[in-house]
């Protein structure tokens, strides 16, 4: 079998033929690995766990069809390029409707020929995973320290050598405000704050 008939055989997994259907309430299981995305010219994601579950409330004119998608892919750090793992979790509604003709072009409602009523949903379930998927791909490792960058540049904190100083200051001012109230800040929880990340977090409130 070659390439074109692997990616026919696998998208045809996806396919609902709605003719055969009952009137009711129904709902499709879908279980996606990496063969899902090499059907996808160009993708920009190569391996993935994902559960899709489709539930469609069939009837005879407009039918509601609820897409659930749940799981993991994987993506290429754009800073360090290490692999991750970046969780998904994904809803979207749609709605089918008979027509003369096909035609997908409305964002939420999808005509569906009448004469032929079926519809492959692997299209829209690659569309809502890759529309999840953010424009700067970082490792969690430095998504702290992003944060961290985008916090300076909107408190128009040139250089890192600069932000310490203020940093520096802040802190020395909350030691001495501290010592003269004689009182503890209680933490929250167990969880320990980054006292330089705390300080950069209050210059930003202070300059509002």
């Amino acid at each position: 079998m070659n390439g074109q008939e692997n990616i026919v055989k696998e998208l045809k997994k996806y396919l609902i033929e709605l003719y055969k259907l009952k009137n009711e309430l129904q709902e499709f299981t879908f279980e996606i690995d990496h063969k899902f995305f090499e059907c996808f010219e160009e993708s920009i994601i190569e391996k993935g766990e994902l559960t899709v579950v489709a539930k469609l409330d069939k009837t005879d004119s407009i039918s509601p069809l609820n897409i659930m998608i749940k799981g993991k892919v994987e993506l290429t750090c754009d800073k360090s390029l290490d692999l991750f793992s970046y969780p998904l979790e994904i809803e979207h509604k749609l709605v089918l409707k008979y027509g003369e003709e096909f035609d997908d072009s409305d964002d939420t409602i999808i005509i569906v020929d009448r004469n032929q009523p079926e519809i492959n949903i692997a299209p829209y379930i690659y569309e809502f995973v890759t529309l999840e998927i953010p424009f700067r791909k970082l490792h969690p490792r430095y998504q702290e320290e992003e944060e961290a960058e985008n916090l300076l540049a909107e408190l128009g904190i040139g250089s890192l050598n600069e932000a310490n100083q203020l940093i520096y200051s802040t802190l020395v001012g909350e030691e001495e405000e501290e010592e003269s109230e004689k009182e503890e800040i209680p933490e929250k929880g167990d969880q320990k704050v980054d006292p330089r990340w705390a300080a950069l977090q209050k210059l930003k409130k202070e300059k509002k």
